[in-house]
């Protein structure tokens, strides 16, 4: 890890917060080793978020809840306690969810997550704990999940290392095939990974890939996009306006579980299943002839298998595993991102860090280097 005091001195959140939790200052002009050391810190030192020293150290259990959201949204969020009420304190935790600071504006509106000056101290909840969400073109409910976080039930007898859930209303019209979801990091790999490698894999796959999937590994700032109805595992549209309740992300699903409903969508030749739904909307003359419509409430469901946020690595099998934490040159990956492609415009957006993605010195390991350039660093 990097020192505690280097790590202090570029920290930009206040001293004091809530729950007599103190995070220190340290005023001392002494300057980076190096201009690399402070590029590989810089994104950290902009997010606010707290010290990672804290993060086992606050008590993630919610006594106060949420409050509601606002009535245009048409869905609520009870004040409920956290999902993860059995533990006061998860020590030693080694990942913090961050909302991102790609995306101008957006509050989660969650409490327990701020200090008394409003800046960052908690994590977003990880144990499937809902959580009001607002963006300049969004207004909804969030829930996360993270192996190992909370909420072990869910992910009994299951190979899924982490889930999101989303759902909500859209502030403006988006077309099908704009609206995306994927990774978009701000700096080159460091520890260069073999990118032409895996740039030629994905040209062979290509017959395989959705028409809609952007891929530039290389370069200064590396992304993979693809359109989210074609990437996530459940999908649903429900108009608030109609007769009875609609599904309520608070209420009906504590279990983490979602039901494919997508019969708003008013074509016939749209399957009804969520595999073939995104098998259907792999094709850009699908996808063009949808909207994302400001007066119904969306549910994006999305989960994963094979990376495990816990550790920062690819799990490959039960038994072999890649390390990702020295290739990201400080940078975190998204846990959720929503972004509108036409425009450029991040719509939702949280981060994972973890620990040791502040761990300058670090180096990949055998398995890592097998699929790297020769040159590592």
């Amino acid at each position: 890890m990097p020192s505690l005091r280097f790590l202090k001195r570029i920290h930009s959140c206040p001293a004091e917060s809530t729950n007599g939790m103190n995070i220190p200052n340290d005023d001392t002009d002494e300057s980076a080793s190096n201009e690399d050391k402070n590029a590989f810190f810089a994104y950290y030192k902009s997010t606010g978020i707290p010290l990672p020293s804290t993060w086992g150290d606050c008590p993630i259990k919610n006594l106060e809840g949420d409050d509601t959201l606002s009535e245009s949204t048409d869905i609520t969020v009870s004040s409920l306690p956290s999902r993860s009420s059995e533990l006061d304190v998860r020590a030693n935790c080694p990942v913090f969810l961050a909302p991102s600071s790609r995306v101008p504006d957006m509050k989660f509106n969650h409490s327990p997550m701020y200090g008394i000056d409003g800046s960052l101290c908690k994590s977003i909840p990880m144990d499937g704990t809902p959580v009001s969400v607002s963006s300049p073109l969004f207004e909804g409910v969030m829930v996360n999940r993270v192996k190992g976080m909370g909420d072990e039930k869910y992910f009994e007898g299951r190979r899924r290392s982490f889930q999101w859930t989303l759902q909500g209303k859209f502030k403006k019209r988006i077309r099908f095939d704009h609206l995306v979801t994927g990774q978009d990091l701000g700096r080159p790999f460091r520890n260069v990974p073999n990118v032409g490698f895996i740039d030629k894999g994905l040209h062979l796959l290509k017959g395989r890939l959705p028409d809609v999937f952007e891929s530039r590994l290389a370069g200064d700032k590396p992304k993979f996009e693809h359109a989210i109805i074609n990437g996530c595992q459940h999908f649903r549209v429900e108009d608030p306006n109609q007769k009875g309740a609609i599904f309520n992300l608070m209420t009906d699903a504590e279990d983490g579980n979602i039901v494919e409903e997508n019969s708003l969508l008013n074509d016939t030749s749209v399957p009804k299943d969520g595999e073939k739904r995104k098998k259907y909307f792999a094709k850009l003359e699908n996808l063009v002839k949808f909207h994302y419509e400001t007066e119904y409430v969306y549910t994006f469901n999305f989960y994963a298998n094979f990376f495990n946020m816990a550790k920062y690595s690819f799990e490959l099998t039960p038994f072999v595993s890649i390390d990702l934490a020295p290739f990201f040159n400080g940078y975190p990956i998204y846990m959720a991102m929503l972004k509108d492609s036409s425009s450029d415009e991040n719509i939702i957006a949280t981060e994972i860090w973890h620990k040791r993605l502040l761990d300058y010195d670090q180096k990949p390991g055998l398995l890592a280097r097998i699929f790297a350039n020769k040159k590592v660093r």
